[in-house]
């Protein structure tokens, strides 16, 4: 009996062309779609919310759990009590200004600047 032996098949690029061909346009699309906004936008950052990065990477370094003394101290001025004045431009000060020091909505960026500080960088 004579046994030849298999030969291999040809592989079928067809599909892995096919998958790359797709990646390669979603890839493409995605980042025409995250440019393009960047690349077309005209103002610049506000000043406001670069100050708040600043904050917050300092108050990450510094005061992680936001339980420090002077941040208790300004969370007592700056909460309204229940027998406070009901002045409304006070009160609506008083949470802009709250909302701007307390709470921790960019950790990952926050963690960026103090990484490049630690670096050198300022």
């Amino acid at each position: 009996m004579n046994v030849t032996p298999e030969t291999p098949k040809p592989r079928a690029w067809g599909p892995w062309l096919l998958l790359l061909v797709g990646l390669l346009v979603y890839v493409g699309v995605q980042g025409y779609l995250t440019v393009s906004p960047i690349a077309n936008w005209t103002l610049t950052s506000e000043v406001d919310d670069s100050l708040t990065y600043v904050l917050k990477s300092r108050q990450m370094l510094e005061c992680f759990n936001q339980n420090c003394p002077a941040l208790n101290d300004l969370r007592e001025q700056l909460i309204p009590k229940p027998g406070d004045s009901p002045d409304l431009e006070l009160y609506k000060h008083r949470v802009l200004v709250s909302s701007r020091v307390f709470p921790v909505y960019h950790p990952l960026f926050s963690v960026l600047l103090v990484g490049l500080s630690k670096l050198g960088l300022s």
